[in-house]
């Protein structure tokens, strides 16, 4: 089993290598696509979310966006796996380039969309004991009127206050994904652009020959014309 296991790392690692990946652009995006994420989950927690999990924003963004961080650098990995496989053959690096920005922000922003899935499933498992309690406490009227009523002989399921009010909070959390998805498409589109104009548009590292003539160009010094002559006296 070690030996399998070893083997498969070693293969990994190979593929990685062999991807010329720049990790260090990969970190820096990773970080700041997922405090910026980070930020927007929290703020449509705060807006949909249960009441128990308002407390301390600053500190829970910290928190949420740390946590995050592997996660977009395994969306960024994938989307340059993505554009690598897609587009590795194009001559053109801007267009590359602008493949490559498309599919992390992408990827990213689906990523993100599932995260405020999730945490919609799991405050809707808080808010549905909520109610439940609120109707058993203020003992709220029930009503025989069906959501989904129609003519007919059909009959259709009846739902009470505590099942109506249940199916509005689905239906806010449904909406919450779908905007969620579209504002971290948004953001991600500029945090994405802006990281990769810093870089240079620089997303892959560059080869062994390129990176021994840059050093060789920045650790030579050109001396001063005249320099290397005998002063005249």
């Amino acid at each position: 089993m070690d030996t399998a296991m070893n083997n498969k790392w070693q293969r990994l690692v190979g593929y990685l290598k062999a991807l010329r990946l720049s990790w260090s652009t990969v970190a820096v995006m990773a970080v700041f696509l997922a405090f910026a994420d980070g930020f927007v989950l929290l703020a449509f927690q705060g807006a949909v979310g249960a009441v128990e999990r308002q407390s301390q924003p600053f500190q829970r963004w910290i928190v949420m966006s740390l946590l995050l961080i592997p996660f977009y650098a395994a969306a960024v990995v994938v989307a340059m796996i993505l554009t690598r496989r897609w587009a590795g053959k194009l001559r053109r690096t801007w267009v590359k380039g602008g493949i490559a920005v498309l599919l992390i922000v992408g990827t990213s922003a689906l990523l993100g969309a599932a995260m405020e899935g999730v945490n919609g499933v799991y405050d809707y498992s808080l808010q549905s004991k909520h109610i439940d309690l609120m109707v058993a406490t203020h003992s709220l009227h029930n009503t025989e009127k069906s959501l989904f009523a129609q003519p007919g002989p059909v009959q259709t399921p009846k739902c009470d206050a505590a099942c109506r009010q249940k199916h509005d909070t689905i239906v806010v959390h449904i909406r919450s994904v779908f905007l969620a998805g579209e504002l971290m498409l948004a953001i991600n589109l500029v945090v994405t652009v802006w990281l990769v104009a810093i870089r240079g548009g620089r997303l892959w590292a560059a080869p062994k020959r390129q990176r021994r003539s840059r050093a060789l160009a920045a650790t030579s010094v050109r001396l001063p014309e005249g320099a290397g002559q005998p002063a005249l006296v």
